[in-house]
This record gives structure tokens, C-alpha cells and sequence, in this order.
């Protein structure tokens, strides 16, 4: 179940990386100064963690009693996080995540995983504020090439040398539903796709500064593996 469970979180990386971001930076780009960063949250949290949360619910023993008990705790730290209106949103979201989710829900998730998987939920969610934080950082050109489509689409003609990367990240992927992981694995995993990440990129987009921005973004999502790398 745990091994499973945990490869959520691990795809979810990529998932926001790679998918998400498209509209996410789409709507940053038109409207950077209206971004609704409650609803955004809100919106995450329901259709990537409700999910998981009710799966733990079945699973695990003791898991509802304390994820609804932090449910109240989440909801009063949003609360006090958007009663600050001098605060920026782009602040307000990395707090969010950080102060309210992460702190709230780590342990609790933690306690229904295998030991070896132990820090899974708090690496994810250190990598989304980390993208969030780089999105937030940007220029509105940058913005906007990262909406560019040959970032997006998919190719009909792949290159011997992309067919490959993508063929090494499904592998992976089948071997951590089987096997199990923990975080310096995926750090180690997620830091090697890099390549592939600039291969793609290389091959798809022909603007240097779509290509920096992207590879940026990807940087920022793995951002967080630095420390468990290092340690």
C-alpha cells in the first residue's frame, strides 16, 4: 500500500512541472496582479491530496481521527494567513504551503508510510512552493514564453536520443511502484532526468530564452533535493 501511495506524491512533482505549470503560467501571465492564490491553493490541495487522504483513510489505522483534527488546523492557519492583506500573495502562497500544509500534514502522513519512505510529502510540497517561488520571481516575459506550445505538445517524430529519456523515466516510475523509494532516491532520480529535461527542450523550442526559462522552472522543482543530496 505504502510503496503505491508514495508514488503519488513522486508523480505529482512532474505532474505539476510538466502539466499544471502550462495553465498555471498561462493565467499568471495575463492576470499576475489578480492571481487568486487562496482558490489556487484550495484547488491543489482538493484534487491531489482529498484523494490520497482517502485512500490513507482506508488504509491506515487512526489516520481519519487525526487528518480531520488537522483539517481544523489547516483551515485556521489559511485563515490567518489571508486576514493579512498587507501581505504579497506570492508570500502568502509559499506560507501556505510551508507554515500551514506541510506543517500540519507531514507527520501525520508520515506515520502511514514505510520508514524508508518517511519526508515524501514534505519533499512535494517543498517543491511546489519552490516553483511557485520561481514563477513568482519572474518577468511577464518570462511568463509568457513559458506558455509557448513547443514546450507543451506533444512531438510525432522523436529523436532516438528523446525516445530514450522518456523510455528511462517510465522505467523508474515502474520500479518505484515496485520497489518502493525513498527521498534520496527521487532527489537522485529527479536531479538525473535533468538531461532529458534539456534534451527535450533543445530539440522543441528554438528561443534561448524559452529554453532557460524552462529548464529554470524545472531547477526550482528539485530545488529542495539539494539539501538531501547534500547530507
Amino acid at each position: 500500500m505504502t510503496k503505491i501511495k508514495c508514488l503519488l506524491f513522486t508523480t505529482l512533482i512532474l505532474i505539476f512541472t510538466f502539466e499544471q505549470c502550462q495553465a498555471k503560467i498561462k493565467q499568471l501571465s495575463k492576470y499576475k496582479s489578480h492571481l487568486n492564490v487562496k482558490q489556487h491553493h484550495s484547488k491543489i490541495k482538493h484534487k491531489y491530496l482529498a484523494p490520497h487522504f482517502q485512500s490513507l483513510r482506508n488504509d491506515c489505522p487512526g489516520f481519519s481521527e487525526r487528518i480531520d483534527k488537522a483539517d481544523v488546523q489547516y483551515e485556521e492557519c489559511a485563515a490567518r494567513i489571508f486576514s493579512n492583506d498587507s501581505t504579497l500573495m506570492c508570500t502568502k502562497m509559499e506560507t501556505l504551503t510551508l507554515n500551514c500544509m506541510e506543517h500540519v500534514y507531514s507527520k501525520i502522513v508520515d506515520d502511514c508510510y514505510g520508514e524508508q519512505s518517511k519526508g515524501v510529502f514534505s519533499l512535494v510540497l517543498q517543491s511546489f512552493a519552490s516553483v511557485f517561488e520561481y514563477l513568482c520571481k519572474q518577468t511577464g516575459e518570462t511568463l509568457i514564453e513559458l506558455s509557448r506550445s513547443c514546450l507543451w505538445n506533444d512531438l510525432e517524430d522523436k529523436p532516438e536520443s528523446l525516445s530514450r529519456c522518456e523510455e528511462i523515466i517510465k522505467e523508474k516510475a515502474m520500479w518505484y511502484r515496485d520497489h518502493g523509494f525513498a527521498t534520496t532516491t527521487i532527489c537522485r532520480d529527479l536531479s538525473g532526468f535533468r538531461d532529458c529535461i534539456k534534451t527535450r527542450v533543445t530539440i522543441t523550442c528554438k528561443c534561448n530564452k524559452t529554453r532557460e526559462a524552462f529548464v529554470g522552472l524545472y531547477d526550482a522543482s528539485i530545488a529542495p533535493c539539494k539539501n538531501i543530496l547534500n547530507n
